[in-house]
């Protein structure tokens, strides 16, 4: 063997290699009875730790449930609202699944097989390509730490998603609704559907986050879903709503430090079955849900003219993607673009003829100036 075995050995039949990697000795079986696989590896160590690509052992021994680990601290450590919803998925489908392999021995081939057996179960796409994303947030820590965990990109694939909101509500709806609705449930449904604000957002609210002098609602930063401030209007029946709210729990919840509270003055939190039996009561779409409201706020806004752009800030969307998905389209929309294009056309049959009559009447007036000149 010559050289080669000063640093490829046996032990047990199985060929074994050491190296030094930063200043210390490491030693690292090949997993074969093969002295040419052995060969193969040492090789690829030294030009690893030569490059600068080797990060040490760990990334080969790292299991994927310690990278899940860390996304669960990642959850906890910023505070994040979707960390209950992050440990059903971990405990429930991504653990059982990918818990006790190696990261590095994780393939698209895995991924695949969970999408086909979650589908199966019965999951819809979107839901499965949340859970690969918690699989990809998972890597991407583990790829940013300080020797990296993870010593490979990985391509994470997903479904495509059609997931184009398609929910809204009508002025004749929403008063239909209201009249339907719980007292209680009334202010709540008034302001979600003037300003595109989140369920989450307005139970939350605090008295204190009410300034009537601007007449504007406060969202703090930190209160919202992409933890950043927003100030929202106050227009048409809101502030009157609103002012109502504040005597109505200065008289008789004077604790309350909520905007809306419940019958017995505590925070409003469930109140899907009130939500449906006022939908069914009321006589609109049974699938109408009060994120429904948030989109409606945004298209009526849009038709009242005010700019995308500020539609954003209040709605706190980042992207136009993000509006687009929001602010759909509906028949009401493709009658006022009729309408507006059959004014125009009109307008244009109107400059054409009017055109037409003038070009006309400037030949006639030639045609007669040139017989008086003839006859004369």
């Amino acid at each position: 063997m010559g050289r080669k075995a000063k640093n490829i050995y046996l032990r047990r039949s199985i060929w074994w290699i050491r190296y030094s990697h930063r200043g210390k000795q490491v030693r690292e079986s090949s997993h074969s009875t093969v002295y040419a696989d052995a060969d193969r590896l040492l090789k690829k160590r030294q030009g690893d730790i030569v490059t600068g690509k080797f990060a040490g052992l760990e990334p080969d021994r790292v299991t994927v449930l310690e990278l899940f680990k860390e996304v669960e601290q990642d959850c906890k450590d910023n505070l994040r609202s979707s960390l209950p919803q992050l440990l059903s998925r971990l405990k429930n489908h991504l653990i059982p699944a990918f818990g006790n392999l190696r990261a590095a021995e994780l393939s698209s081939d895995h991924i695949k097989r969970y999408r086909s057996n979650r589908l199966t179960e019965g999951a819809a796409r979107a839901t499965v390509n949340r859970e690969i994303e918690t699989l990809q947030r998972a890597w991407k820590l583990a790829q940013m730490c300080d020797p990296p965990r993870v010593n490979r990109t990985f391509y994470f694939p997903m479904y495509e998603e059609h997931n184009i909101r398609t929910g809204f509500l009508e002025e004749i709806g929403y008063r239909a609704l209201h009249a339907a609705m719980p007292d209680y449930l009334k202010p709540l449904l008034l302001i979600a559907y003037h300003v595109p604000c989140r369920r989450g957002e307005l139970t939350d609210l605090f008295m204190r986050q009410l300034d009537f002098k601007a007449n504007e609602i406060v969202l703090n930063p930190g209160e919202t879903k992409n933890r950043e401030g927003r100030h929202m209007p106050m227009f048409g029946p809101m502030r009157e709503c609103l002012l109502m709210q504040k005597a109505i729990r200065d008289q008789k919840f004077p604790n309350c430090p909520y905007v809306f509270f419940g019958k017995k003055g505590d925070r409003i939190a469930d109140f899907r079955k009130a939500w449906k039996s006022a939908c069914r009561r009321a006589g609109v779409d049974q699938e109408l849900i009060f994120h429904d409201l948030r989109r409606s706020a945004a298209r009526n806004m849009r038709r009242a003219g005010i700019p995308e752009n500020t539609i954003m800030k209040i709605a706190g969307w980042k992207t136009p993607n993000m509006f687009r998905r929001y602010d759909i389209q509906d028949g009401r929309d493709i009658r006022q673009a009729a309408e507006i294009m059959e004014k125009r056309l009109a307008e244009e049959r109107a400059i054409s003829t009017i055109s037409s009559t003038m070009t006309a009447r400037r030949q006639n007036t030639a045609a007669v100036q040139k017989d008086r000149k003839r006859f004369n």
